[in-house]
């Protein structure tokens, strides 16, 4: 598998999943991933896109159906990002891919890209399937993407839990080439901080703790929906 880490991407936007308000953050999220080769955005638009999507992309990042029959059915825009996703694939432009989509259609594609060997990334809204979400190697949220109302943004100073969790993981021991299975850091904090929940600091379980900071720590799934976690920031 090739690694998150300096890979060169292909950034393929679901726009009619994805609002345009998310793309800038979307693409800073894909770059502190790898390099991004291609950002494209593809959506069930007329013959002129929405002036958002052609201000962040410009017209070569923006990908509506191919043809007025495909342009107004539900899935011609899905249609379209796949068979792209496909044509990057064996053509071996880019190592890696970023999908940006709450829809479960994508399942198949990020296990297609999987089985070639190659790096596929997720990011979707709080409704995507648990499908997509296993079968991409890491899966970031969209409201981890924009500051909630009285959270320090992803990029500002790390709040006082991150210091607490890094020096957790830096003790947890089972490392591989500086990946850390989550139960054995979720283990090791509650050996070293046995009053530590990530509910007093926003967020549910300790994976969706982590995935808010994503410039300070990235998450992957194998094959078997076990999650591994790396920092990737300093404190």
């Amino acid at each position: 598998m090739t690694t998150p880490t300096r890979s060169t991407l292909a950034v393929l936007i679901d726009a009619d999943n994805v609002p345009a308000r998310l793309v800038e953050r979307l693409l800073a999220h894909a770059r502190r991933l790898g390099d991004v080769a291609l950002a494209r955005a593809y959506g069930n638009w007329s013959a002129q896109p929405p002036e958002p999507w052609r201000r962040l992309l410009g017209d070569d990042g923006l990908r509506p159906p191919p043809d007025d029959e495909q342009r107004y059915r539900k899935n011609g825009a899905d249609i379209a990002l796949t068979i792209d996703a496909m044509d990057l694939l064996h053509d071996g432009a880019v190592q890696g891919f970023l999908i940006a989509s709450g829809d479960s259609d994508f399942t198949r594609l990020a296990l297609r890209i999987r089985q070639a060997g190659l790096f596929v990334a997720g990011v979707g809204n709080p409704s995507t399937p648990a499908g997509f979400r296993s079968a991409c190697h890491t899966f970031t949220w969209t409201d981890t993407l924009t500051a909630a109302a009285g959270e320090t943004p992803p990029g500002g100073p790390p709040p006082a839990w991150v210091r607490t969790v890094r020096h957790a993981f830096q003790t947890a021991p089972g490392k591989r080439s500086g990946w850390l299975n989550l139960a054995m850091l979720g283990q090791t904090l509650q050996r070293t901080e046995p009053d530590f929940r990530p509910r007093r600091h926003g967020h549910p379980t300790l994976r969706r703790l982590l995935a808010s900071r994503p410039d300070l720590f990235a998450l992957r799934r194998d094959t078997g929906a076990t999650t591994y976690v790396r920092l990737i920031g300093a404190t």
